[in-house]
């Protein structure tokens, strides 16, 4: 039998340690209600022989994907808070190309590569039991995993309903869309699901 669970060091991770953080959304660090986390699905293609099935692994697809990740929905108020939840999302997708009107020959679309960079990278944070704000930001000692999700843009924003019969916490669910997500240990180990010489 192990004798792993008597040693003191074991330290398990814990559902309420973590911090999402975004490039393109920098006053959002401390946001996050809830938060998916990276899975890998390996699909299956089945080869039937006589009475005989047979399975091969496939596809390899990420889930969930789109990722959620539920925001607490903040107002502006005065000079001390200039942050409103739903604008801030409104305009990541602005700057992705969303446009409704446009002056003559200025047409935009939404394409790949403004919606990732106006959005930026998506770190996912699963903190250690020690960890202050200033190691997160400033180190990887307080970090126990990181996930970044690669290429992700925002897909969709869904803000929670109204209700007089409730006093709960509005918020707002957004959901990033991503090609591959990228592990760093706590040892700063980084596992890659690619080629190593692929960025």
């Amino acid at each position: 039998m192990s004798l792993i669970w008597t040693q003191a060091s074991l330290e398990p991770k814990r559902k309420f340690r973590y911090l999402v953080t975004f490039n393109g959304l920098p006053d959002f660090q401390f946001l996050a209600q809830t938060c998916d986390r990276p899975g890998v699905k390996v699909a299956n293609t089945e080869h039937k022989y006589f009475d005989k099935t047979y399975n091969h692994p496939g596809r390899i697809t990420w889930e969930p994907n789109p990722l959620n990740i539920k925001l607490v929905d903040i107002q502006k108020k005065g000079n001390n808070l200039s942050i409103d939840t739903n604008e801030s999302l409104l305009n990541v997708l602005a700057k992705s190309g969303l446009q409704y009107f446009a002056a003559d020959g200025d047409f935009r679309t939404i394409g790949k590569q403004a919606a990732v960079n106006a959005l930026g990278d998506v770190s996912i944070l699963v903190l250690n039991s020690l960890t202050s704000t200033n190691e997160v930001i400033v180190e990887n000692g307080g970090v126990a995993e990181q996930w970044l999700l690669k290429n992700g843009w925002l897909e969709s924003i869904k803000p929670d309903g109204l209700d007089y019969a409730s006093d709960d916490i509005l918020t707002v669910t957004m959901q990033v869309r991503y090609d591959w997500a990228q592990l760093t240990s706590g040892d700063g180990t980084v596992t890659l699901p690619i080629n190593q010489t692929q960025s």
